[in-house]
């Protein structure tokens, strides 16, 4: 089991053995930051996605050095498991705890940590020297830290089986149109395969949202999506109920691809203390990028933009299911976003794919893929409880390729010419 308690991380801390990190992504950053206060000496760290003999990686937000190194720290690949002593601690540093905890302990390792100690740590510190002061200026660092913090906790306590009789959702996908001012064919969300897209109706998601939060004990994270949000001309009015009717909920985030200059309106209602800008640079593409950003620094909007990666899961097909029962519940244990739960029309999905795919084909969907909102409380109640919590993966899985850094990846947003059909893989790209 992973090891969360203040004896066991004293004890590592004061051992003579070697740490590693396992999992590079902005948590490894934060967790290195943690590392460097507490004065310790990381040795390595691990990761499924890199390719050494080319040193490439697939999570490329972060930056990698031309000698194989991430922030000072050598790059290790899986197989290099098989040649460090199995006394070694090994702090998990993304948020797939449960697969990557069970791989660990198939090879013999023990000491497995979670990282949520050393993000505390940052967001302690009062003042951070060095390469964060910038981040710091922007107001976006200890956002960001105390973000990964609240869903990393809540991932820990699914992974160790702690709910303590609340129902806790690390973050509701409110998706407010099918319409996308892009056409990336590989897009995680399936927006290429909807002939004909609409927006989301606003009393259904206002409605919906109201049934969840009053059977819910807390939702860490609200996160307002398509498509791409904007397109929706009153957006406004989605986010000022997502900031002032939901109590229950810690932030607002909405995910853009700067394709579309915010309205008035929008602006208004981002400049709430709870409202945070996630941008996608997507290059030439996010054509109103630069005028975007000058609008929200001149209004005081919290944002930041992330660079668009090389690439992306592979997981925009949707295949013939062919699978066994225990080849989907692999599928769905490796999965890394079976976190994001999705509200789409009125229903909470377990994730992006399992609510598009209902839609885009209602002959696909199977009402065990969902939550409907409407039920009377204490049905809602017992059903959310069920369908969070639960260790089995939903019908849509089978559908699915899986999102997995195991499982393959594409080249990212490669836009594609005509509407996606399900079973046919796309040929003909931009």
């Amino acid at each position: 089991m992973l090891k969360t308690n203040k004896k066991n991380i004293k004890t590592m801390l004061e051992d003579d053995g070697a740490i590693y990190f396992y999992g590079i992504c902005e948590i490894a950053e934060f967790s290195l930051i943690g590392m460097n206060l507490l004065g310790a000496k990381i040795n390595g760290i691990f990761d499924s996605s890199i390719e050494l003999s080319n040193n490439k990686t697939y999570n490329s937000n972060i930056a990698l050095t031309n000698n194989k190194k991430f922030k000072d720290i050598p790059i290790l690949g899986t197989s290099e498991l098989s040649h460090i002593d199995k006394s070694s601690h090994i702090i998990i540093t993304c948020s797939h705890f449960i697969i990557i905890e069970r791989y660990l302990n198939t090879l013999g390792f023990y000491n497995v940590y979670d990282h949520c100690f050393l993000i505390e740590r940052v967001i302690n510190e009062k003042i951070l020297k060095g390469n964060y002061n910038e981040k710091n200026k922007q107001g976006n660092f200890r956002i960001d830290a105390k973000r990964f913090l609240a869903q990393s906790q809540e991932k820990v306590k699914h992974a160790t089986r702690q709910f303590d009789g609340k129902i806790v959702i690390t973050s509701i996908d409110v998706i407010v149109t099918e319409k996308c001012s892009l056409a990336c064919a590989d897009c995680a969300n399936l927006m290429p395969y909807f002939k004909e897209p609409k927006n989301v109706d606003f009393e259904v998601i206002c409605s919906s949202l109201e049934k969840i939060s009053s059977v819910c004990d807390s939702i860490l994270e609200l996160r307002i999506l398509g498509g791409e949000p904007f397109i929706v001309k009153d957006i406004d009015r989605i986010i000022n109920y997502c900031t002032g009717k939901i109590k229950v909920a810690d932030r607002v985030v909405i995910y853009s691809n700067a394709t579309i200059l915010p309205r008035p309106n929008a602006i208004k209602a981002m400049k709430h203390k709870n409202v945070f800008v996630e941008i996608t640079d997507y290059g030439k593409l996010s054509r109103a990028l630069d005028k975007t950003k000058a609008l929200y620094d001149q209004e005081g909007i919290l944002y930041q933009v992330e660079q668009l990666p090389d690439s992306w899961d592979d997981s925009a097909d949707i295949i013939q299911p062919h699978r066994s029962i225990e080849e989907n519940q692999y599928i769905f244990d490796s999965c890394c976003a079976k976190y994001l739960y999705t509200l789409m029309h009125g229903k909470l999905y377990r994730c992006p794919f399992s609510a598009s795919l209902n839609y885009v084909d209602p002959n696909l969907g199977n009402a065990h893929d969902y939550v409907d909102c409407m039920l009377d409380d204490e049905s809602l109640k017992m059903r959310l409880e069920s369908f969070i919590y639960s260790p089995r993966y939903v019908p849509s899985c089978a559908f699915c390729k899986g999102r997995s850094t195991q499982l393959g990846r594409t080249k990212a947003a490669r836009q594609v010419k005509k509407k996606r059909v399900p079973f046919e893989f796309i040929l003909d790209y931009v």
